[in-house]
């Protein structure tokens, strides 16, 4: 069921996907008068680095999760969580383009980084947890994408 948080001030926030479970934030935003609304996150956020540039044919992006925490991602959430905890998970491990043996295909390297990713992620919303997920390239869109399906299907099943 999708949902709008409400801020103090009345003025309509993030969007929400309510499950029994847990009540997942798909975007953030604030009011004109400066009332974050990120009351939909509990228990906290689990930061996941994702550190993959085997989906594009530019190097660099695998830098992303790395820039992020430097540049100070983690104090800043403390200070919009507001007593919430923030977990940073670490990296997943994710082999670059020469280290992959002969016969071994990117696409089998992405599918082995989004396995990974996808319990990461359904672990992370099964304790009731935001994700939020640093990368890298759009491949792991689908590891992000397959832990919350799976977790909302399970979920709807449970009830």
């Amino acid at each position: 069921m999708l949902a709008q948080c409400v801020s103090r001030s009345g003025a309509r926030g993030c969007g929400v996907l309510r499950t029994s479970s847990c009540r997942l934030v798909w975007s953030y935003s604030s009011s004109p008068n400066g009332d974050t609304c990120m009351r939909c996150c509990p228990r906290g956020l689990d930061i996941v680095g994702v550190p993959i540039d085997l989906g594009g044919n530019r190097r660099g992006v695998d830098c992303g999760p790395s820039a992020l925490r430097f540049a100070g991602i983690n104090e800043e959430l403390q200070s919009v969580l507001a007593g919430r905890t923030i977990r940073d998970l670490g990296n997943i491990d994710v082999k670059q383009p020469e280290e992959l043996g002969d016969g071994a295909t990117r696409s089998d390297a992405i599918t082995e980084v989004c396995r990974v990713l996808k319990h990461t992620v359904k672990s992370s919303v099964a304790e009731g947890r935001f994700p939020l997920i640093l990368g890298g390239d759009h491949s792991l869109a689908a590891g992000s994408m397959a832990g919350i399906i799976l977790s909302l299907f399970l979920d709807f099943y449970s009830v």
